[in-house]
C-alpha cells in the first residue's frame, strides 16, 4: 500500500512512507513513541483518495535517532522542511496526540504549506503536560525498554506488562488485564519499542522544556481550517477544546463517543466519519 524511503533533512534522515500520488496530499503525523504503521487501520481509504506521506518522527521507527535534540520545536523543523523539500505544494496535516501539536505548530509557522489540520486528542498548552502525567507509568516503562538490545520476541513477551493507566483507586491497569496475555498488537508495539530512541523518552518526561514555545497563542497564526478530534474517553477537555476555538480563525470540534486516546486504532471508522467530509469540505481532493 505505502512504499518507504529516506530523506536526509538537516540533522536527522527521515523515514517515510508513501502511497501512490492519486490526489492531493495529506501527511500524517503519529503520536510520540510510535511510528507511521499506528495509521495502519485508516490508510486503505486515505490512499483511494489521496497521496498520503506517512513520515516517522526523528528517533522513531526508521528515522536516525538524535540524542539531545528532542522538542516539539524541533519534530516540526523537520515536518516545515519536509513540507518544503519533498511535498512541494499545500498540504493537509493529519496528527494524533504528539502528531497534532506538531500540525498546528507547523500550520502556524508555515501556513502557505498546509491547507488544512485534524488534530487528534491534542492541543498546545498545558493540558497536554497533565496528559503526560498521567502517562508516567507508560513512560517510565518504555524508557527501561526502548531501543534495548532485547530480541523483538523477546520484548513481546513484556508488553502484556505495558501501563494502561489506573482506576480510581490508584491500581495500575496493564495492557493484560484489557487485552489478555496474548494479543495481536503485542508485536507492533514491540517493534515500535525496539525502534525508539530512549533519548526521546527522557525528553518527553521533561515535558517544561520538551514543549517549550508550543503555546496555545500560536493557534491565532493559522490561517486554515483546523478540525480537533477530541476522545471523550481520557481525552483533552472541552475547556482547552473551547479556548482553541475561540484563538482559531475557522475552527470545529467533534467528540467521538466511547473512544479514549488511541483514536484511529480504537474507532477507524468513527474517525474516518469525520475525517474524510472535513477534507472533502475544504476541497482537499
Amino acid at each position: 500500500m505505502l512504499r518507504e524511503h529516506r530523506v536526509r533533512l538537516a540533522d536527522v534522515d527521515m523515514n517515510v512512507a508513501e502511497g501512490p500520488n492519486v490526489g492531493p496530499p495529506i501527511v500524517l503525523l503519529h503520536g510520540g513513541s510510535n511510528r507511521w504503521q499506528a495509521w495502519k487501520p485508516i490508510l486503505p481509504v486515505l490512499t483511494e483518495r489521496w497521496h498520503v506521506f506517512a513520515p516517522d518522527f526523528r528517533g522513531h521507527g526508521g528515522s536516525s535517532w538524535t540524542p539531545g535534540s528532542y522538542s516539539i520545536r524541533t519534530v516540526t523543523d523537520d515536518i516545515v522542511a519536509f513540507l518544503d523539500r519533498e511535498v512541494k505544494r499545500p498540504a493537509a496535516l493529519v496528527g494524533h496526540s504528539l502528531g497534532a501539536q506538531v500540525a498546528l505548530w507547523t500550520a502556524a509557522r508555515s501556513p502557505t504549506t498546509v491547507n488544512a489540520v485534524v488534530a487528534g486528542d491534542a492541543l498546545p498548552g498545558g493540558g497536554s503536560g497533565d496528559s503526560v502525567a498521567r502517562q508516567r507509568d507508560q513512560l517510565d516503562f518504555q524508557l527501561r525498554h526502548a531501543g534495548s538490545g532485547v530480541d523483538v520476541a523477546d520484548l513481546v513477551h513484556l508488553m502484556p506488562e505495558l501501563p494502561f493507566g489506573r482506576d480510581p483507586s490508584g491500581r495500575v491497569i496493564r495492557a493484560k488485564d484489557v487485552l489478555g496475555d496474548r494479543h495481536p498488537a503485542y508485536v507492533d508495539w514491540a517493534e515500535t519499542m525496539k525502534a525508539l530512541d530512549p533519548s526521546f523518552v527522557e525528553a518527553v518526561i521533561g515535558y517544561v522544556s520538551f514543549s517549550a514555545g508550543c503555546d496555545t497563542q500560536l493557534l491565532t497564526r493559522i490561517p486554515c481550517p483546523v478540525l480537533i478530534l477530541r476522545a471523550e474517553d481520557d481525552g483533552i477537555t472541552m475547556a482547552d477544546v473551547a479556548l482553541a476555538l475561540d484563538l482559531l480563525r475557522d475552527g470545529r470540534m467533534v467528540t467521538l463517543p466511547g473512544v479514549g486516546h488511541g483514536l484511529h486504532r480504537q474507532a477507524p471508522d468513527a474517525v474516518l466519519a469525520a475525517v474524510v467530509p472535513f477534507l472533502e469540505a475544504t476541497e482537499i481532493r
